[in-house]
């Protein structure tokens, strides 16, 4: 069997590399000696943990550490062979992911030390014998690795280095690297030493090395003032972005191990489907070999439903490198995104054998969807389509654009990326964006959006840049998209290849056409050239865009509204209702972290709005201004104090988002997706994030959860007059009633109306206009509609102002309130409106750092009661309902 091992005796230092004059003169023959390091992570970390440099997380430190980009760096790891093989020596467990072509562990299975795998089927891949013959059936063989005369390949396999790197084993140099994205495997059994090795990573300093290549290649344009980190095959954020810090950082983002295998392994398998419908679903599982010798082998395949029930079994003989071979299943149980059904998840498990059946060579498994999706782009009256449609029923995309999470995302484990999904899921996203400008995640983030029907529109990782198509980098290219289209071929949630981010429309609207020499590369050739042909041949069964924004054709303008998908970046707030894009890709509003966040990143005395320090984290062209200040005083007026600007930021950003989620969906089928930018966040400052650094929920991750709410009442203006809507994106008809009441401020109903409407599945209906129900209003300064949906508990209340909220007059807010203790770490807090509550917002964090409320930006009529949930409610609540902790538009005015 295969066996991935880390040897005993080891120990891991870092140094200074040899260009090292940037680092400061007192740290310079410390470094050159080495500090410890644990093989995994970056430079900056281990630096921190050493207490070199400070946490460039916290206050203006980044600006101090930039020298460490300047420098190369060498991490050296020296370790015994052969390894001791005694349960003190390593650890030996089941391997949870087989090898891919390049690579074979899951970075995930990892803790901070190195563990042995060998190769067998797991208990959770591989059925036992009591339920399926086919464990039976497979045969018994032993294990080459424990014969001392077998062939033995011994590899050294790095799944991840960032990214100028050397590798030398004993004073060897064994290879050099320049992409982050893809695994290097390299043979080392001619290297390896009895007893003591050195490993070297020796890593070119990442800001020199993408300066050299642009100065050899020619530079090519990239977004705002950044270094040219288009002449990187890493994530391009890490050089600084308009949400996050620059620190150009190198090390080892993924495992490193050892891998001894004989006769043959696996390589890429590739699970398709081909048709999935309620009769019949098909599974083409293409399967790559790895071979040292032609001699016959033998795979032997079989397939659990979701219930761990066989479903079927295969065994095939092959002298080649590679296998196909199909699995029909009848009855299927299909895969569907969130809201629109289940998400089933079958049980594949594969075997390799040497032929005799004697030898046990590999093993490797795979949770596979049943599902089919296309891309309808049929022309039609406004232009042409942009529907997504699994298992040929249409699906509307709603949810948000996702990024590195963290200032160093290669610490987030397993269960952290989980959350993350989670609280996707939670705010009724059905789709996560995986943008172009950071990195491919981990199979541990696809597994999550598998299990939780979250779909996946994957970007190749390019972004806002011309990038050059020239040697080394057209093949580092081709081989980086050949990896992760196999390696991601298997999850269901993954429904989309796009060529990149922004690189068209900047290369046709932003002046980069003109900067660039004649016959300059600039990336056509990637996107309209090899992606897609590379997506037609490893994976024909998921569609393929050639950038985001891009309207499908040359002739048309990238960013059209009436063509392919839009990022809307012209327009905020209430003028989002000005365009009616066909799949809104990008949208947002900028705000910033919650006040706990921010303080534990910046001084207290510098957390007011103009102050250096806050300045320092607005990495957006234009400042404040442009982003959130000139929306705040449109709708809110001018703030009073640093306490008041930042309600009305996050009030702003959950207005804002509620105003164009809503009016996208209100405007299906023409509109078919709403994305927000973005879900997750770098650090603590000024972005468009609903989750912050750290994981607190904004008010407007709150406001979206209402707003994507599968079955949705809203009032739009169409044609000027606000109407009620009916929208229904789940896969069974509605039927329901509505009430809707005119209200004035203070309480009184002056027209009410009950409405009932039907809205087939999936489908949108405009049920009235609202003048028409409860007659105009008189007084629109204040009077407010409000529609409850009657016996409809999931179905949020939607509400209509008249006018922007500063010319509003709004009754001061008066409420009583009460305590309810559920447990040491739960309570609610109840709020019986005795005034017209607007939007509040209970600014927990403001209390403890450690109390969250479950509960923002909901409307009290007067005499109403509702339960804010509160996790963690270690002070005192009566502090919950102070004026600085709890707020609500009207007390938000400047006037009042």
């Amino acid at each position: 069997m295969k066996q991935t091992l880390w040897p005993d005796g080891s120990r891991c230092t870092l140094h200074l590399g040899p260009r090292a004059d940037a680092a400061p003169a007192a740290l310079r023959d410390l470094l050159s000696l080495g500090i410890p390091s644990t093989l995994f992570g970056c430079v900056h970390q281990d630096l921190v943990e050493a207490g070199l440099i400070p946490d460039p997380a916290e206050t203006t430190n980044e600006l101090d550490v930039q020298w460490v980009g300047e420098c190369d760096w060498v991490y050296r790891f020296e370790f015994n062979w052969p390894p001791v093989e005694s349960a003190d020596a390593f650890t030996t467990h089941l391997t949870e992911r087989g090898s891919d072509a390049d690579a074979n562990s899951d970075p995930d299975s990892k803790a901070s030390s190195f563990q042995s795998q060998t190769a067998a089927p797991s208990s959770d891949a591989a059925p036992d014998a009591s339920r399926m013959a086919a464990t039976a059936d497979a045969p018994q063989a032993s294990n080459p690795l424990s014969d001392p005369s077998a062939p033995i390949n011994i590899d050294l396999v790095l799944d991840s280095l960032d990214t100028f790197a050397t590798i030398s084993l004993n004073g060897t140099e064994l290879a050099r690297t320049e992409s982050m994205y893809v695994p290097h495997r390299i043979p080392i059994a001619d290297h390896l030493r009895t007893g003591p090795n050195t490993l070297d990573l020796a890593f070119e300093a990442p800001l020199r090395a993408i300066r050299e290549r642009a100065a050899r290649l020619g530079p090519r344009p990239v977004n705002g003032d950044w270094e040219p980190f288009n002449f990187a095959r890493r994530p391009a954020c890490n050089f600084g972005w308009d949400w996050g810090p620059k620190l150009a950082t190198c090390g080892v983002w993924e495992l490193v191990s050892i891998e001894r295998w004989s006769v043959a392994r696996f390589g890429h398998v590739r699970p398709l489907v081909t048709r999935a419908d309620e009769s019949l679903a098909i599974l083409e599982v293409h399967v790559d070999l790895v071979p040292s010798s032609p001699q016959p082998l033998t795979v032997f395949a079989t397939l659990l439903d979701p219930q761990k029930e066989p479903v079927a079994k295969c065994e095939a003989t092959l002298s080649a490198d590679s296998l196909t071979f199909f699995f029909h299943i009848t009855n299927p149980q299909l895969w569907w995104p969130r809201s629109h059904g289940p998400q089933p998840l079958y049980s594949l498990s594969l075997w390799l054998y040497d032929t005799p059946v004697e030898t046990a060579l590999d093993f490797t498994s795979r949770t596979v969807g049943l599902r089919t999706v296309s891309l309808d782009t049929t022309p039609d009256r406004f232009g042409e389509s942009f529907e997504l449609r699994v298992n040929n029923r249409r699906v509307f995309m709603q949810g948000a654009n996702w990024i590195p999470d963290g200032l160093w995302p290669m610490n987030r484990g397993s269960l952290e990326l989980r959350d993350r999904v989670q609280q996707a899921a939670d705010a009724n996203m059905n789709t996560l964006r995986v943008w172009g400008g950071g990195c491919y995640e981990r199979d541990s983030f696809y597994d999550a959006c598998d299990e939780l029907g979250i779909l996946v529109w994957q970007d190749f990782m390019f972004a806002c840049a011309m990038y050059p198509e020239e040697e080394p980098y057209r093949s580092l290219v081709e081989r980086e998209a050949r990896h992760h289209v196999a390696r991601l071929s298997s999850h269901p949630s993954v429904m989309l290849w796009c060529g990149g981010n922004e690189c068209v429309w900047g290369y046709e609207n932003w002046g980069w056409k003109q900067r660039l020499a004649p016959d300059q590369s600039w990336g056509a050739g990637y996107y309209f050239d090899l992606l897609p042909r590379i997506v037609r041949e490893l994976d024909p069964t998921r569609p393929y865009w050639a950038n985001s924004p891009w309207s499908r054709d040359a002739t048309n303008a990238p960013n059209s509204p009436d063509r392919g998908d839009r990022h809307t970046w012209d327009v905020q707030g209430a003028r989002y209702r000005e365009i009616i894009p066909r799949a809104c890709t990008e949208f947002g509003h900028q705000s910033i972290s919650l006040l706990a966040t921010l303080r534990k990143a910046i001084p207290a005395e510098q957390i007011y709005l103009w102050s250096d320090q806050l300045a320092h984290r607005q990495r957006a062209t234009g400042g404040h201004e442009p982003h959130h200040l000139a929306e705040i005083r449109r709708v809110y007026g001018e703030p009073r104090d640093f306490e008041h600007w930042h309600d009305l930021a996050l009030r702003a950003q959950a207005r804002a988002l509620s105003i164009g989620i809503e009016w996208l969906r209100a405007n299906q089928p023409r509109c078919s997706a709403a994305l927000i930018w973005q879900l997750n966040d770098a650090w603590a400052g000024f972005s468009w994030s609903l989750i912050d650094a750290h994981w607190r929920r904004k008010p407007a991750w709150h406001a979206v959860r209402r707003s994507m709410s599968p079955r949705l009442l809203t009032i739009q203006p169409i044609e000027e007059r606000p109407t009620l809507i009916a929208i229904n994106n789940t896969m069974s008809d509605w039927s329901g009633r509505a009430r809707v009441r005119r209200i004035d401020f203070d309480g009184t109903t002056l027209r009410e109306s009950d409405v009932a409407f039907t809205v087939p599945a999936g489908e949108v209906r405009h049920i009235a206009a609202i003048d028409d129900l409860v007659a105009p209003t008189s007084r629109p300064w204040r009077e407010i509609t409000v529609v409850d949906p009657i016996d409809a508990p999931d179905v949020p209340r939607a509400t209509w102002l008249y006018r922007v909220d500063r010319e509003l007059h709004d009754p001061p807010p008066e409420f009583t309130w009460s305590w309810r203790s559920i447990s040491k770490y739960d309570g609610v807090l109840t709020l019986t409106a005795a005034s017209l509550l607007r939007d509040i917002i209970i600014h927990a964090d403001r209390v403890d750092a450690r109390t969250e409320c479950d509960a923002h930006v909901v409307t009290l009529l007067p005499g109403e009661s509702l339960e804010f949930p509160i996790s963690r409610p270690y002070a005192d609540p009566s502090r919950l309902v102070a004026p600085d902790c709890l707020t609500t538009a009207r007390a938000a005015l400047p006037h009042q």
